[in-house]
């Protein structure tokens, strides 16, 4: 791709031409928004959340993730598992906030 300045105004355009020449995933998503800014115009630094991380905690969140949990069965996950989907929901929403602005 071509260097492009991105500003408040034009970065919306700018994701949607993106995505369409991504198109939708096997599931109907479109390519996420932190994916676009980081991986195709690189606007912000690369996340410490790692492609694999993603897939796997994005699987267990379309099984039903933490919601699907009992008391007993919470307690028994490991805690660095829950520490872990905890900062890559962190990273998510920091990298989200882009988007915002």
């Amino acid at each position: 791709m071509p260097d492009v300045e991105i500003t408040r105004d034009n970065w919306q355009p700018l994701i949607d031409i993106v995505q369409e020449k991504a198109g939708k995933d096997k599931h109907g998503n479109l390519m996420p928004i932190w994916r676009c800014m980081t991986s195709y115009y690189d606007v912000c630094h690369e996340s410490i959340v790692q492609p694999i991380a993603y897939y796997l905690l994005s699987v267990y969140n379309d099984l039903g993730g933490f919601r699907s949990e009992n008391f007993e069965s919470y307690h028994k996950l490991p805690p660095k598992y829950v520490y872990a989907c905890r900062v890559i929901d962190s990273e998510i929403q920091r990298i989200n906030e882009y988007g915002k602005q």
